[in-house]
């Protein structure tokens, strides 16, 4: 299967289901289709297994009207966020059957966030020596990851289905159960097992093309979920790793007001810092007392400043 075309298919599979979750439960043959993706050679006819029985929970609460995931708005330092709890059969579903598939998919090697062997500490030993460090956020990650590129995800891992209905069918399905709608669309919910694992794996695409241009300019790459990080060893103006930003900005939106040049020790990232060669653990009251103010992003971008293109 193909993702060139991911989009169109995406709407097709919205215009051929009355529902994008209840109809693909209530076809027994698309039931078939998950049961041959998510346990294939198990024994038993199809309404004893237990794939079959998550299933059936989840067309209850759909067929009573009932969300698959608990919503609610919280305020965390100052700012308002949507979290979205799956239902309890939806968590036995990821958990047991979408989050293992969802792994089987390999990330890229400069994806260090929520990965085994991986802590932040080491991530960043990644980048020694480090003299100056350009730091940057995603805004609102899980949120503005399109609905088509989860599809995409989907309709590209998917193995055994030749048919091009029953593919559309099994990734439209898996999409609609991992997102969640933010007003006049859809995205990742913050609050579901595998909304990261989806994130890092959506992200290939981005990491593999910062990481060429960063190594082309003797600089490296890593990203920790929404974390951004270019380091170098050499001292290098700003403008030269600005190219960075624009790339993910092409793409996803950046947090505009977390982008960070440091080129002073210590150099304060991901709860850490790097001084005199080393990564050492730091308090948040030291870095919110030291760490330089972030950049002023439409200076750098929207002004009459220039910065080294990254193209």
């Amino acid at each position: 299967m193909g993702v060139d075309n991911s989009q169109d298919i995406l709407v097709d599979y919205v215009q051929s289901n009355i529902h994008p979750i209840g109809s693909v439960l209530a076809n027994q043959c698309r039931r078939e289709s998950l049961r041959r993706l998510f346990s294939p050679g198990s024994q038993g006819d199809l309404f004893g297994d237990p794939l079959d029985a998550s299933l059936d929970m989840l067309a209850e609460r759909v067929h009573n009207e009932k969300g698959v995931y608990r919503r609610w708005k919280q305020k965390v330092e100052g700012k308002e966020r949507w979290l979205s709890v799956p239902s309890e059969p939806l968590q036995v579903f990821l958990d047991s059957y979408l989050k293992p598939l969802v792994e089987k998919q390999d990330v890229h090697r400069s994806c260090h966030g929520g990965i085994n062997g991986w802590s932040p500490r080491k991530s960043l030993e990644s980048h020694l020596p480090m003299t100056v460090a350009l730091s940057f956020d995603m805004q609102s990650a899980f949120q503005n990851i399109p609905i088509w590129e989860v599809f995409a995800f989907f309709y590209n891992s998917l193995a055994g289905f030749d048919n091009y209905e029953e593919g559309r069918d099994v990734a439209g399905f898996l999409t609609f159960i991992s997102t969640v709608k933010y007003d006049e669309h859809r995205g990742l919910p913050q609050g579901s097992t595998v909304s990261q694992s989806l994130f890092n794996r959506i992200m290939c695409g981005i990491d593999e093309t910062i990481f060429e241009a960063a190594s082309e300019r003797g600089m490296t790459y890593s990203r920790w979920v929404d974390d951004f990080t270019i380091g170098t060893s050499e001292r290098r103006d700003v403008r030269e790793l600005l190219g960075a930003v624009d790339l993910l900005d092409r793409r996803y939106p950046v947090a505009r007001d977390k982008v960070f040049y440091q080129d002073i020790e210590p150099i304060y990232l991901l709860g850490h810092k790097v001084v005199n060669g080393r990564v050492l653990k730091n308090s948040k009251e030291e870095k919110l007392r030291n760490k330089a103010p972030p950049l002023n992003y439409d200076e750098c971008f929207n002004g009459n400043g220039s910065y080294e293109r990254w193209d």
